[in-house]
């Protein structure tokens, strides 16, 4: 083998080392940037858990069911309103 073919030869090595060596950098900066946007998502889905949350408390709030119930016409069950399982007839089914 010639000088310049072992010179080719190690020159194509140490282009291939370094090639690799800047692939897995960028590999590292990409994924930096992608943890840091996954972060970033996780924090923002967590401020939107937390209002959804407010905003279904405040939405069912007995308060406001209360109200609500008084404006469609419901009102508190009374004693009459109630059905025993002891009553006679629960049990008779219409043939």
């Amino acid at each position: 083998m010639s000088f310049f073919f072992k010179a080719f030869l190690v020159c194509c090595a140490v282009v291939a080392v370094v090639a690799g060596y800047m692939r897995l950098r960028v590999e590292k900066v990409v994924l930096a940037y992608e943890i840091s946007e996954n972060v970033r998502k996780e924090k923002l889905l967590i401020e939107e858990a937390a209002a959804a949350e407010l905003l279904y408390t405040e939405v069912f709030s007995s308060e406001k069911l209360r109200d609500l119930a008084a404006k469609k016409g419901f009102r508190e069950p009374g004693r009459q309103d109630f059905i025993y399982e002891s009553e006679p007839g629960l049990d008779e089914h219409p043939r």
